[in-house]
């Protein structure tokens, strides 16, 4: 969820909040191996920021201004 509040026409409050919860196994290391327990992950496939368990919150704030 996303949230935006303008100040004025160039400045802006920002809020974004996620969570995510998983669920069940999947592939080890690189796709071989013993299945293993699904682990939530922000992130892409590239660059992820795996939890140490099965759920993960994230919160980002921020102001924004246009130059």
């Amino acid at each position: 969820m996303e949230q935006t509040y303008s100040f004025s026409k160039r400045t802006a409050l920002y809020l974004l909040v996620a969570y995510q919860f998983a669920k069940g196994t999947t592939l080890g290391a690189a796709g071989t191996g013993d299945p293993v327990d699904a682990v939530a992950v922000v992130g892409d496939s590239q660059n992820g920021s795996p939890s140490s368990g099965r759920n993960q919150t994230v919160l980002m704030a921020g102001i924004r201004h246009s130059f």
